[in-house]
């Protein structure tokens, strides 16, 4: 199994074009989670996941900065584009869900140590 984190969308997006190009993997979910941090702020984590065994992640877009928002806008631009380019309809799946930031960010920590390894088995 393969996790990828990145910091910044423009990493993500060419990342993964130059991984399309090697074909894309079936099924393709996109999934968005707002991380609430109160009622008038969130981060975003964009989650693209390809077949059973790639998973890529950043959760750097937020609705109350510049960078975060451009990151935001650029990934949600990106996903609608993933969406748009898979021609077989039942192979693409958008989901979208909410969580609190603090609730994520322990995950985060608590599972760190997974994701960052060249390559990861999960039981």
């Amino acid at each position: 199994m393969i996790v990828k984190e990145f910091g910044e969308s423009y990493e993500f997006i060419e990342y993964v074009r130059e991984r399309f190009k090697k074909g894309i993997p079936l099924p393709v979910k996109l999934i968005i989670v707002k991380l609430k941090e109160d009622e008038n702020k969130a981060h975003y984590l964009h989650i693209l996941e390809l077949g059973i065994d790639e998973t890529y992640f950043i959760d750097s877009g937020t609705d109350y900065s510049g960078t975060g928002g451009r990151i935001k806008r650029q990934m949600d631009q990106f996903f609608d584009e993933i969406e748009k380019m898979i021609t077989i309809p039942e192979m693409v799946i958008r989901k979208e869900y909410e969580m609190p930031w603090e609730l994520y960010w322990r995950l985060k920590v608590m599972f760190h140590d997974l994701y960052t390894k060249e390559e990861v088995t999960i039981p």
